[in-house]
């Protein structure tokens, strides 16, 4: 039993040091720079296709759902009027007015 008990601890010491040195400073390093690279990379591509003519259309797109959804909802629910809509809109237009 005694020897049952060493090895384990002998083991969970084993473990705990591969543990602590699994992640040195420059496998750190390393990391960070690949996914500072890739970010970056990533950035530019979106900022590339961003404005294509089919990311533009396929926003049109969208906001044609989204005001059909925001349509049939208020249909559904009997919400005739916008009444709230404008009352918002005034209240941003005289804030935008009289904010310095």
């Amino acid at each position: 039993m005694a020897i049952f008990s060493t090895l384990t601890a002998a083991l969970a010491l084993t473990l705990f040091i591969a543990g602590t040195a699994a992640h040195t400073e420059e496998q750190i390093k390393r990391e960070l720079s690949l996914r500072q690279h890739v970010t970056s990379h990533s950035k530019r591509a979106l900022d590339k296709c961003a404005n294509s003519p089919a990311a533009l259309a396929l926003k049109q797109r969208a906001i044609a759902r989204r005001a059909a959804k925001a349509r049939a909802i208020r249909e559904k629910r009997g919400l005739r009027s916008r009444e709230s809509c404008s009352r918002r809109n005034r209240g941003l237009q005289w804030r935008a007015a009289n904010t310095p």
